[in-house]
């Protein structure tokens, strides 16, 4: 018996248009060849399709292959998320990449804020950040400069009166009045040229120069003669540099210090040979009363004293 899928008397029966194909050779007898059936299309059904209710044809229940790519099911899913984040996700996207840039920009901007305002502070009240000793009154005295407490005589040769000189010029440098001897390498009288190593000793500290002597005559009445003295080095002292500003700050015709505004480093060191003529690391102030502004100047030790810029 022959069977078919229409067995069951409910299926509807080919129609006139159905083609029955048959094999076109003679053979030994085989499975039975699948029979083609075209019909009208027709409607979906609408409800679950009932299993059929008569025999299997050859092969089992008749299928379709999946679609290339997965199965249909799984790519409807797919293109129906798709369809549906579609016009959300975009917006999403294009909103996050603002937020960030907005975040971004608010950084740099509160960053270079915070670095004006701070330069704007230190401007403003450069004693947090600069000297932190304790104010100086105004002085009750004049500044007077330090001397050694002898000079030589008419008398005295050409070292002695050199050394003096050097002398002198270590004292004023320091600011104080103290104990300060001088010695060269070799003698000299000033009645030739030339160049010795004098060094100054200011309480221990020891400060060299190059003396050049020049311009010598010698006649037998007189001798003449010019020497300049070149140092590298120059004794900075605590004392000395307070009193030097004191007098410098309050003395001023220009400025007017506002009181208990005046100081200098509290680590000034009691006593430190540093660089002549050269900006130290030590700094003194003082705010104008008048302006309100303050004035941070650097200490730097010259032949004139503890002097500030």
């Amino acid at each position: 018996m022959t069977h078919s899928p229409f067995s069951d008397p409910t299926q509807e029966r080919p129609g006139p248009d159905a083609t029955h194909q048959m094999p076109t050779t003679s053979g030994p007898p085989g499975p039975p060849n699948p029979v083609y059936y075209s019909q009208p299309p027709q409607a979906p059904p609408t409800g679950p399709t009932p299993p059929p209710s008569g025999p299997m044809p050859p092969g089992g229940p008749m299928s379709m292959p999946p679609p290339p790519g997965g199965s249909g099911r799984r790519s409807g899913t797919a293109g129906a998320l798709a369809a549906m984040l579609g016009p959300r996700l975009i917006p999403a996207i294009l909103t996050v990449v603002v937020m960030v840039g907005f975040a971004v920009f608010y950084f740099v901007i509160s960053s270079s804020h915070s670095s004006s305002s701070h330069a704007d502070v230190t401007n403003a009240l450069p004693q947090d950040h600069g000297p932190s000793g304790p104010a100086m009154p105004s002085p009750t005295a004049p500044y007077t400069t330090p001397t050694p407490a002898s000079s030589p005589d008419d008398h005295a040769s050409a070292k002695q009166q050199v050394l003096y000189e050097l002398e002198a010029r270590v004292m004023r440098e320091a600011g104080v009045e103290g104990s300060a001897t001088g010695s060269c390498d070799q003698d000299f009288d000033g009645s030739k040229n030339t160049t010795v190593t004098c060094t100054v000793t200011f309480e221990n500290l020891h400060v060299p120069f190059t003396v050049d002597i020049t311009n010598s005559i010698a006649t037998a009445t007189m001798i003449s003669y010019t020497f300049k003295a070149d140092q590298k080095k120059a004794p900075l002292t605590a004392e000395g540099v307070r009193t030097a500003f004191r007098a410098s700050a309050y003395g001023s015709t220009i400025t007017h210090p506002k009181p208990g505004t005046v100081h200098c480093d509290a680590k000034l060191p009691k006593l430190e040979l540093v660089g002549y003529a050269k900006t130290t690391r030590y700094k003194c102030s003082f705010q104008d009363g008048d302006t309100g502004t303050w004035n941070v100047q650097d200490v730097v030790i010259t032949d004139d004293g503890p002097t500030f810029r």
